[in-house]
């Protein structure tokens, strides 16, 4: 059977071209048919009377159904909508959520909403009620459970649940459509992770990840972004995953230019308030403040931007300095580590900074952490410490108690190993049995850093320095990336600066103990190591 060619719109990519000789087609009838249903049924929630879509969203919302498998299947398994604030991506997921549950035609739907918290699910699913409530013939065959955020439609056989991280129960699903909402603000890939297979035994499942940008290039969404710019660019062929990306470049666009806000925000001037205008408007207000800034860009222009409280190192900078020295180069090299412990069962870690010629400086950090700090972690939304032992970067230890015997083994290896150790540094407010013994019984020189602004201000301007300007390299080690993102930043009326833990997102452990030894390596690189540096302080 022959099928009419797609519009020309609907051919955007190179795997979208290699899906046609591949035998996918465009059902131009399945493609309508949302869009009536769209247009007819749905009502936002603070909106009177008729609306219409805006041309972007009735392109995207056919893409979706309008492509087809040669078996007559969607194509379309995934898809990725990367998009600023205030331009309707709430309305698309309730329109979304609404014709899976009601008009899709898939066999027993289940449609599930994954949102970050109970609260966000309840807007999800109050969402999908305004335009059942509005629809007298909807609302007819729609039993709503508001105390689980749940829809059923008897005649159908249907169920739609709008799911929160903070539940735990999302295991089993079998969803023929998953709509995960701001995925940039899921702290972690927990319930994610639960619902991404879940529509694998459906012929025509379907997942959707729409959001704003987020603020952590290490998210999972971030990933999923980075897979839709290589889609878009023809790198990545997979016909079926779709994207589509509304953001600015700040390494290539004009940030000041109208067309780049309208590239970007695809309502633009399409309703009121919402108009150039008003957002030229805004974006002078926020010029004056870098936190400010920095904010207007991420939620207006689509980049991903972390606070001013976290501006500390660039991770995109930072991946770029991955590279592999030669043993045989670090060994020729003097070396200054680090030790930050824990006193119960958070992570303890070893860093090491390498001296190179041409004032260049070399990373790596190790972490050990007791089982019963594995076992709370497991409790929590975080990354999982059996993710970082798995790549080699951590080490977990028997009982509640961090084993400081495998740390000091791992110390003394270093230095049979052939490594020059100049010093220990060691945090000044603990440990002082251990950083004896690796002074008295070992015979290494132990540094106890004060942990003030003091000691850490320049170290802290200069390691983000050496980032910059490409002298600092590391190994790519998962577990010094994690911590190195997570240090959030205070800063004194002075101006200067230095990681807070209170402040930080998450464990940074790795991050101090590798800012340290940097300190003392830096300091051993400057024309008089002791010129404007306080007193050291020796362990004793």
């Amino acid at each position: 059977m022959s099928h009419p060619p797609p519009p020309a719109w609907a051919i955007r990519t190179k795997a979208d071209r290699q899906a046609l000789k591949d035998g996918c087609y465009w059902d131009q009838a399945a493609a309508d048919r949302i869009i009536r249903f769209a247009e007819k049924y749905v009502a936002p929630k603070f909106t009177q009377g008729a609306f219409s879509l805006f041309p972007w969203q009735i392109r995207f919302l056919q893409s979706l159904y309008g492509w087809r498998q040669p078996d007559g299947t969607r194509r379309f398994r995934w898809a990725v909508l990367h998009v600023p604030k205030k331009n309707g991506k709430t309305l698309l997921v309730s329109i979304l959520a609404a014709y899976e549950l009601f008009a899709a035609g898939e066999p027993s739907p289940l449609v599930a909403s994954a949102s970050t918290a109970k609260e966000n699910a309840k807007q999800v699913y109050e969402q999908v009620c305004a335009t059942i409530d509005k629809q007298p013939a909807l609302k007819k065959i729609a039993k709503q459970v508001e105390s689980k955020f749940k829809i059923f439609v008897k005649s159908k056989d249907a169920e739609f649940r709008s799911l929160s991280a903070e539940a735990r129960t999302h295991e089993g699903a079998n969803c023929s459509a998953v709509i995960v909402d701001e995925a940039h603000a899921h702290r972690s890939p927990a319930l994610f992770n639960c619902l991404r297979y879940s529509t694998a035994g459906r012929p025509n499942g379907i997942v959707v990840v729409i959001s704003t940008a987020g603020d952590d290039l290490t998210h999972f969404y971030a990933g999923f972004v980075e897979r839709a710019r290589n889609v878009l660019k023809g790198d990545d062929l997979d016909p079926t995953f779709y994207a589509e990306v509304y953001e600015a470049d700040p390494e290539k666009d004009d940030l000041d230019d109208p067309a780049v806000w309208k590239r970007c925000n695809p309502s633009l001037d399409l309703y009121p308030g919402f108009t150039s205008a008003n957002f030229a408007g805004d974006l002078a207000s926020a010029k004056p403040k870098i936190a400010d800034w920095l904010n207007f860009q991420r939620y207006r222009l689509n980049i991903f931007r972390r606070p001013e409280e976290g501006g500390w190192v660039d991770l995109a900078q930072w991946d770029q300095r991955r590279d592999m020295v030669p043993e045989s180069e670090l060994l020729a090299a003097p070396c200054w580590l680090a030790f930050d412990g824990s006193q119960t069962t958070d992570p303890s870690s070893v860093s090491a900074v390498w001296l190179l010629p041409g004032r260049r400086y070399f990373a790596r950090s190790w972490a050990w952490v007791a089982s019963e700090g594995v076992r709370h972690r497991e409790q929590t939304n975080l990354p999982r410490y059996q993710q970082f032992a798995a790549e080699g970067v951590l080490t977990i230890t028997e009982g509640n108690v961090i084993d400081k015997w495998a740390i000091r083994e791992h110390i003394r290896a270093m230095r049979t190993a052939g490594h020059q150790v100049q010093m220990i540094v060691m945090d000044g407010s603990g440990y002082t049995v251990f950083g004896t013994e690796l002074e008295t019984e070992d015979g290494f020189q132990v540094f106890r850093m004060p942990q003030n602004m003091e000691h850490f201000a320049d170290p802290t301007r200069e390691f983000n320095e050496a980032v910059l300007a490409g002298t600092l390299l590391h190994d790519g080690n998962t577990w010094l990336r994690w911590c190195v993102n997570s240090v959030r930043l205070a800063t004194d009326s002075n101006g200067r600066s230095r990681p807070v833990r209170r402040k930080s997102v998450d464990k940074i452990d790795g991050a101090i103990a590798t800012l340290m030894a940097f300190s003392q390596a830096y300091r051993a690189t400057a024309p008089d190591p002791n010129a404007g540096a306080p007193p050291a302080v020796f362990l004793v």
